[in-house]
């Protein structure tokens, strides 16, 4: 499966339009796709979810720094979530939704 990158319409980050040749350079530029259907581990804590396949140091967990940056990423969306290293198992679907 192709990225359909012709596309009608402007997308623009600080009042600048941008295109983007793929998925990776509209990752790039932060912007991500949250997809219905969650995709979530959950066994894994809040902060793990949200690393996941992001890890701050790919060759070493750092779960300190991923628990902070995580804890400062809920904050900025107003979140709800108790703990970063609370299993998303023990969270409502809103929260997982947030997590996600």
């Amino acid at each position: 499966s192709g990225v359909y990158t012709d596309y009608e319409g402007t997308v623009a980050i600080d009042d600048q339009a941008v295109r983007f040749a793929g998925v990776r350079d509209a990752e790039d530029a932060g912007i991500a796709i949250i997809h219905q259907e969650l995709n979530l581990v959950p066994e894994l804590s809040v902060a793990d979810n949200i690393f996941l396949g992001r890890e701050l140091h790919p060759l070493r967990l750092d779960e300190v720094s991923m628990e902070v940056r995580a804890w400062t990423l809920l904050k900025e969306l107003s979140a709800r979530i108790p703990s970063v290293r609370e299993p998303v198992a023990s969270l409502s679907g809103g929260q997982r939704q947030t997590v996600a």
